[in-house]
């Protein structure tokens, strides 16, 4: 069994057709695999489709057929989602103390990797993020990272259908 743990700008490659999404969607072909999401990523998620409204990448109807696509495979179980928690907070505090001055890691980052954190980090085959910067945190930390924009290779992973985004 293969798990993934998704950070947002991953996420949003499933839903919203763009560079590293092949990568994203190709990793959701293979077998026995699980993904694991934050509950801050949820939030996440709706904030960044908000901004492709805004600066218009996405129309609000695709806006809303994504954010329900996106509510309905949370719902039939595509993903586990990991709860930030107070233990959570406390970390993010620590993560921000280690790396905010040097590497410039930011709040909503803190927030994800110690979730992360809180994932059995053996299950975790590897962390999923397109923030080049993160990424190193998040290797600075003991994680296998996988940036679908910087990592993606024809033979990384089987090769596969494309998935049709219906509402794009």
């Amino acid at each position: 069994m293969s798990k993934y743990f998704l950070d947002t700008s991953a996420i949003v490659k499933r839903y919203h057709q763009e560079f590293g999404s092949d990568f994203i969607d190709r990793l959701f072909t293979e077998s026995d695999t699980e993904f694991v999401i934050s509950d801050i990523s949820i939030i996440e998620f709706y904030s960044v489709l908000s901004l492709k409204v805004r600066v218009g990448e996405i129309d609000e109807e695709n806006f809303m057929s994504l954010r329900k696509l996106f509510s309905k495979d949370i719902k039939r179980g595509l993903y586990e989602v990991a709860e930030f928690t107070n233990a959570e907070k406390m970390e993010s505090t620590k993560l921000l103390l280690k790396y905010a001055k040097k590497h410039s890691l930011k709040t909503l980052d803190a927030m994800q990797l110690s979730v992360v954190k809180s994932v059995n980090q053996p299950e975790v085959k590897a962390v999923v993020c397109a923030d080049e910067k993160f990424c190193k945190i998040i290797a600075l930390e003991g994680f296998s990272v996988i940036n679908p924009i910087r990592d993606f290779s024809e033979n990384s992973l089987p090769s596969t259908k494309k998935i049709n985004r219906p509402f794009l």
